[in-house]
């Protein structure tokens, strides 16, 4: 079952991308919150434009697995407990890491 601040966030998170920072961005990231509940979600990118969807894809570019706390902290840029989580290795990314990170340096304090 899906979080209900987590499923707000996600479902925002196209409206608050910028079209022009993701011009010339192609590609599928999976957000991983819970695999044992299926909390999971795709944010698709094409040519400036992006889709946000729940569920899991077949072959997404990156996926980035952490915790909804983790990824709530991540967002409201608190360093500290980024660094941590990390380093714990409660936050990981697989795949595409210059994709996830292109995007998620843009969704930092949204």
């Amino acid at each position: 079952m899906s979080n209900p601040e987590i499923e707000k966030l996600m479902l925002s998170i196209p409206g608050r991308l910028s079209k022009e920072h993701l011009a010339g961005i192609n590609g599928t990231i999976q957000f991983d919150f819970d695999p044992a509940n299926s909390d999971a979600w795709s944010l698709t990118i094409q040519d400036g434009q992006s889709e946000m969807k729940r569920g899991r894809v077949t072959k997404p570019d990156a996926t980035f697995m952490a915790d909804s706390e983790d990824f709530i902290s991540l967002l409201s840029g608190d360093i500290e407990k980024i660094g941590w989580s990390f380093m714990q290795g409660k936050i990981v990314i697989e795949g595409n890491m210059a994709l996830v990170w292109r995007v998620l340096a843009q969704m930092i304090n949204m």
